[in-house]
Parts: structure tokens; C-alpha cells; sequence
């Protein structure tokens, strides 16, 4: 009697054991989904939003410090980063290169509709050596959007995201030849576009000046 009882324990454990692997693969097949694993991932051709965008321009020997330097500005300006949508410029090819230059910061509405917290907050990231750029022209460029949910995501961007640009434009036989522009939405929103650009733009050169 004493063995089918410890036997009938063995099992209960074991198929609780599975059960617990099973949420626990369960649980992280969904967290790679909406990070973006198994999206299909289209393009199309889009213009650039026309508005302000406030960013600051760096130099580093990678890509790979952009996470640091997000990380600088939030600290610094606080809980209203968070309210915005953020803008990255990436100007260089980081193949070819032995360092790269990188724009951050956020997109703002014409200044005739900004109340006084955004007023405020554009003043102070003016002061701390932001630019402010209208772009008004008409820029085209190779479009993807992409969930953005945290790290996880991000990474699986860089290496599904820009290598399917790349096959893309083979197939195409196009070439963009101007920077690439990613716009990440408000956090809730957890969604970030791409923009290959097809072109320079004077505009936007207007952050490496």
C-alpha cells in the first residue's frame, strides 16, 4: 500500500513538473511573439513625418552605445521622456566604419500647438545642446514597423529588421542612400517604424553641422 501511494505521488510530481515546463515554454513563446520573433515583416514606401524633431548627435565605436546614452537623456529629463515618441537617426554603416555617429531624442508638433510642460521641456533640452529641426520637405524612404517592448525586442530587430531591408533592396535593385530613422512611439503604444531613407537630406544634416 505503501509503495502505490509513493507511486502515486511520483506521478502527481511528474505531470506537475511537465505542466510547469509546459506554462513555462508556454510563457516564453508568447514574450518572443510579441517581441516580434514571428512577425512577418512588410515594407512599403513612406514619407517622413513632417514635424520637429529635438535631438542631440553622438560619436561612438558602435551602435551598441545608443541603450547608454537613451538611458543618460531619460535619467536626465525624467518621467517626461516617457509621454513621447523618441527619434534615432543612424548615419553611418557600422561595417565600414570605425566609429559611428547616432542622433537622439524626441518629435514635437509645430510650436503653435505645444501647451507649457512640452514648451518647458523643449526649452530645456535646447539648453542641454539639443537641435531643433522643422522637416517640411517631401522624404521617402523603404518603411517597416516593428513591436518594441523592451530589450528582447530590440534585439531581434537589429538582426531580423535590417537584414530583410537589405534583402529587400537587392531584390529591388534599389539603394537608399540616406540615413536610417527609427520613430518608437509612447511606451504604451509599443511600436517603433523604420524609415530608410532614399535620400540625403539637407534637413536632417542640419544634426551633424
Amino acid at each position: 500500500k505503501l509503495d502505490s501511494i509513493f507511486e502515486m505521488s511520483s506521478n502527481v510530481l511528474g505531470i506537475g513538473i511537465v505542466g510547469g515546463c509546459l506554462i513555462l515554454l508556454g510563457g516564453l513563446v508568447y514574450q518572443l511573439n510579441q517581441s516580434g520573433l514571428f512577425q512577418k515583416i512588410l515594407f512599403d514606401y513612406k514619407h517622413l513625418p513632417q514635424q520637429k524633431y529635438v535631438l542631440k548627435t553622438f560619436t561612438a565605436p558602435s551602435y551598441s552605445s545608443i541603450g547608454e546614452k537613451i538611458d543618460e537623456i531619460f535619467k536626465t529629463f525624467g518621467d517626461t521622456c516617457s509621454q513621447r515618441e523618441v527619434a534615432q537617426i543612424y548615419w553611418d554603416d557600422p561595417t565600414d566604419k570605425d566609429s559611428v555617429r547616432f542622433s537622439l531624442g524626441f518629435t514635437f508638433s509645430s510650436v503653435e500647438t505645444l501647451d507649457a510642460g512640452d514648451q518647458d521641456f523643449l526649452r530645456k533640452l535646447l539648453e542641454d545642446g539639443f537641435k531643433a529641426v522643422d522637416v517640411k520637405s517631401s522624404l521617402i524612404g523603404l518603411h517597416t514597423t516593428f513591436p518594441f517592448t523592451g530589450l528582447v525586442s530590440i534585439m531581434i530587430s537589429v538582426f531580423r529588421v535590417y537584414a530583410e531591408a537589405d534583402r529587400v533592396m537587392v531584390r529591388r535593385k534599389e539603394k537608399m542612400d540616406g540615413p536610417c530613422l527609427e520613430i518608437t512611439a509612447r511606451m504604451e503604444e509599443q511600436m517603433t517604424e523604420l524609415y530608410f531613407l532614399r535620400d540625403q537630406s539637407p534637413e536632417l544634416d542640419a544634426f551633424l553641422a
